[in-house]
């Protein structure tokens, strides 16, 4: 979703959620208020890491009323959309693609209000910013002495750089 949002708008300053796992870590205090910018103490979700690496704030939702907000647009999407699926017929991707992009337009205009501040909240991306070795999964892995990583049941073989002729006993980003 993050990246669709990105190649369709720009970077967003800001995130607004629940406290949900994927988004902020279990361990994490929570003796920030509500609508306040969200920064991590200590290790962040996968989530929580590549939308620092982006530059995009995390507001919290911490009151019912603020949650409420998030509950009820995820109601109306979990129970009208898929009624206006069924009553389309949609069967495919393309189809259901389709019917998505009318429902937001219907959506929108009836129940969009105008934003307070009028200015886009977005940033534009720079060309170079390669999105997809942001938004992945990312894991601290300990060189063996041979040179060699485990991840996930494989052995990967890490070969000399023009930096180091040796990455033993370092940490790598897999």
């Amino acid at each position: 979703m993050v990246k669709g949002i990105i190649e369709n708008k720009g970077i967003p300053l800001a995130l607004y959620s629940d406290r949900h796992i994927v988004f902020r870590p279990p361990q994490e205090p929570d003796d920030q208020k509500e609508g306040t910018i969200h920064f991590y103490k200590g290790k962040p979700t996968d989530f929580g890491r590549a939308v620092r690496e982006l530059g995009i704030n995390q507001i919290f939702a911490r009151s019912p009323e603020a949650k409420g907000r998030i509950e009820r647009a995820n109601g109306t999407f979990q129970d009208r959309l898929v009624a206006e699926l069924r009553l389309a017929g949609a069967c495919t991707i393309s189809e259901t693609n389709h019917v998505l992009r009318e429902f937001v337009v219907r959506f929108n205009e009836r129940f969009s209000v105008p934003a307070a501040q009028p200015e886009t909240a977005y940033r534009r991306v720079d060309p170079g910013l390669d999105i997809a070795c942001i938004l992945c999964f990312k894991e601290r892995r300990r060189v063996a002495r041979d040179n060699t990583i485990q991840y996930k049941g494989r052995t990967s073989q890490l070969f000399p750089g023009t930096d180091l002729c040796s990455y033993a006993r370092t940490w790598v980003e897999v």
